[in-house]
């Protein structure tokens, strides 16, 4: 799950096709982290041709057997300093003291043939954005790319933000980096 998640990903060909998605860009690289664990991503996300909206780490740990994992989500304190991290040869090392886990926020998956399914918990992912109470996230995870759908509800389970047809589609735009026998 680790490697399909490394890579530059976008939904243009959706946007292009359906107008009520915007042409986003993603692009997620390993970075070092090693007081908060050992696969540890940076992830940037961006409107194509802006500045990212969101930065995030996030750690992927089993979750209690080979064919399941959860993605827990961490906020970067100073974002603004890690912009195009993923083309910088020098990355970073992050500790602690540089992130504040969402707690809440993480995204358990299982391993379902040649993809991975899964999402929040219902409610217990906080979230304040446009007057929400509490955000999901439902993804589905191939080599190939990924489908996210990310949603704000507010205190009377009306969607106050995210898509409403379903989910954002991205397709990979590198190959898979080959797995090595040093990878953790």
């Amino acid at each position: 799950m680790f490697r399909h998640l490394v890579g530059r990903f976008d939904s243009g060909a959706q946007a292009l096709t359906d107008p009520r998605y915007f042409s986003i860009r993603v692009e997620a690289c390993r970075v070092a982290a090693p007081l908060l664990g050992e696969r540890v991503l940076y992830l940037e996300q961006s409107r194509t041709g802006m500045a990212p909206y969101r930065q995030r780490l996030y750690v992927i740990e089993r979750d209690g057997g080979d064919d399941r994992a959860v993605s827990r989500v961490f906020e970067l304190n100073n974002p603004t300093g890690y912009v195009g991290l993923c083309a910088d040869p020098t990355r970073e090392t992050f500790t602690p003291d540089d992130v504040v886990e969402r707690t809440g926020c993480a995204v358990h998956l299982t391993r379902m043939g040649d993809r991975f399914e899964g999402g929040t918990d219902e409610r217990a992912c906080e979230s304040t954005l446009m007057g929400a109470a509490y955000a999901t996230s439902v993804v589905v995870l191939r080599a190939n790319g990924f489908s996210s759908w990310d949603r704000g509800f507010n205190a009377a389970d009306m969607q106050v933000w995210g898509a409403t047809a379903g989910p954002y589609l991205f397709a990979r735009r590198v190959p898979i980096e080959p797995w090595s026998a040093g990878d953790p």
